[in-house]
């Protein structure tokens, strides 16, 4: 059976170390590299980063470039478009942006109420409501406030008119291309609340492309949010396994956006 075989094979940074040095090692790869530069680039890139983060095994540097290839290759899926890294120019990237808004209340409540309001029964698999992380979002412990929400975006790309927002993860979720199955990485942004964190980046780059942009509609120009699992990647698999990709809902977000003292 061809999916079984697929889910079992072996992921390319299977002997990898974890945790992380890994972590920031391909985060400051992918930062720094052009992704259109090909495959010598790829190959100093991973050496200058292996020296500098302390990676001395040179066995694991063949892995290492293989996987950052693979990740550059393979097809992102979202609602509108395909497109892979490598098709990406540095003119159409902004690496780490950051963002910094005030919030009048910050509140939990207030984000789980605003997510409530979500009608993506279709797309069960994001569904917050029926896969219980809403509630997992209300045993948080963080104090309501006033002030400043202020962060970095990995990587926030200009393509085909539309606006995406890219995040790295080498979340080790297993050695089987089946262990970074949708499902899988739903439970795992469930776990780690990237689910929270990419809301609070979309209100950023929304409110910043409502300041930047002439005639912006959320709708028409923002695309999505993609989040890599790279360890999951591979160009045959398209994005079936290793890429979670979301459009959130613009009645969510601009209900974020607008937080008042209620």
């Amino acid at each position: 059976n061809l999916d079984i075989n697929k889910k079992e094979t072996l992921i390319t940074l299977s002997d990898f170390p974890k945790g992380a040095e890994a972590g920031d090692l391909f985060h400051s790869i992918f930062e720094t590299l052009d992704f259109t530069a090909g495959s010598k680039a790829i190959v100093n890139q991973v050496q200058t980063k292996f020296n500098h983060f302390g990676f001395s095994d040179p066995e694991m540097m063949k892995p290492a470039i293989l996987s950052v290839k693979e990740v550059l290759e393979t097809k992102l899926v979202t609602q509108n478009l395909k497109f892979c890294l490598k098709d990406l120019k540095p003119d159409q990237r902004f690496n780490e942006m950051e963002f910094i808004f005030p919030v009048h209340t910050f509140k939990i409540s207030s984000i789980i109420k605003a997510l409530n309001k979500s009608d993506k029964s279709d797309k069960s698999d994001l569904n917050f409501k029926t896969s219980g992380y809403l509630r997992q979002l209300s045993l948080l412990t963080t104090q309501s406030f006033k002030g400043f929400i202020k962060g970095f975006i990995d990587l926030v790309i200009h393509h085909k008119d539309k606006w995406y927002i890219v995040d790295y993860k080498s979340n080790y979720l297993g050695n089987t291309y089946g262990h970074y199955s949708q499902d899988a990485m739903f439970n795992a942004m469930a776990e780690h609340h990237y689910f929270l964190q990419y809301y609070i980046y979309t209100v950023a780059l929304h409110r910043y492309l409502e300041l930047r942009l002439k005639n912006y509609d959320y709708n028409t120009h923002f695309g999505g949010v993609l989040y890599l699992f790279i360890r999951g990647m591979n160009p045959r698999f398209a994005s079936e396994y290793g890429v979670f990709y979301d459009l959130p809902e613009k009645s969510i977000i601009t209900e974020l956006a607008n937080f008042k003292d209620k």
